[in-house]
């Protein structure tokens, strides 16, 4: 499989997400207030909403579908809100790149028990021990505190966690209205997202809703359009490697790998962050982890099937 054509949209995919995680990390940097972040979210929804509205436009898909749908894509918008906000207050933190997206993708983990618990996949033992190596992995990659250092970990360390989960969340309702047109998911998430960031401006800061896209912020502005932006290519390079035949189980593994590795890299060398040997460490138990977990990967690695 090395060398196929997929192989380059997952890397594409990473660097992605690579590019939008160093921008939520200059975006924390500039920003002063939590305002900043809802601001900044705000940004993206709009994004989100041109975007998928000049697609649904083109393309002459209904946005107005089944009620449970349409709710779900609101649900979505709200966990975006939360997950967005979130990231962004970490960095405000001074939280670290590496450490921040290798908590996120430990979604993995809650992932196991919600899948458990509404939509009855059973949890078998190797699952079971592939939690345990991705709890061992966020512990190593945290440095291996001692208890009285967890009780004490950063603030911005239990707002990656909480990203963590609205993620979690979020992957909850993809499976609830997997058969939404993804775009028209998108419109809606992306409206949700407008009218809540706009809501509790006015709430907590309106001079910054009001002055936001003045010079001065202006640079916030361009920063969370280019987060917007850079989604929706995730999305096409996401899509392109399953068209050119990536397996399910193996391109989540390779993106992940690369993603991870690739963060712990940016943020050394663009930030100055902490280049410890724990960091890497973790990932390659991460990636243990995933393999036990996930059952697709699994029977991919031992050869049950060939394609996922």
């Amino acid at each position: 499989m090395i060398g196929e054509t997929w192989m380059k949209w997952a890397l594409l995919e990473s660097i992605a997400k690579v590019l939008s995680k160093i921008i939520q990390k200059w975006i924390g940097i500039v920003s002063t207030t939590i305002a900043h972040s809802f601001f900044a979210t705000l940004v993206i929804g709009i994004i989100r909403i041109l975007i998928s509205g000049i697609a649904v436009w083109k393309y002459k898909v209904p946005v107005f579908v089944e009620k449970h749908l349409v709710f779900g894509a609101i649900g979505f918008g709200i966990g975006a809100v939360i997950a967005s906000v979130l990231s962004f207050s970490v960095f405000i933190l001074g939280g670290d790149v590496g450490v921040n997206t290798f908590i996120v993708t430990l979604a993995i983990v809650p992932g196991a028990f919600v899948d458990r618990i509404f939509f009855n996949h059973s949890i078998s033992v190797r699952a079971w021990c592939g939690v345990g190596v991705a709890i061992l992995a966020g512990y190593v990659v945290l440095g291996m505190p001692t208890l009285t250092e967890l009780a004490h970990l950063p603030m911005w360390v239990g707002l990656s966690f909480g990203a963590m989960f609205a993620v979690t969340g979020n992957q909850v309702i993809t499976q609830m209205i997997k058969d939404i047109n993804p775009m028209v998911k998108n419109f809606w998430g992306g409206i949700t997202e407008v009218i809540l960031c706009t809501a509790i401006l006015f709430l907590i800061d309106p001079v910054v809703f009001k002055n936001g896209w003045s010079v001065g912020e202006g640079n916030l502005a361009l920063g969370a359009a280019i987060c917007g932006v850079i989604g929706v290519a995730m999305w096409s390079f996401n899509v392109l490697a399953y068209k050119g035949g990536a397996w399910i189980a193996l391109k989540k593994l390779v993106m992940n790998a690369s993603y991870l590795t690739m963060a712990m890299i940016a943020g050394i060398v663009l930030f100055g962050e902490d280049a410890s040997v724990t960091k890497f460490a973790g990932v390659a138990l991460y990636l243990v982890a995933f393999v036990l977990i996930d059952d697709k990967t699994w029977k991919a690695f031992t050869g049950r099937h060939n394609h996922v």
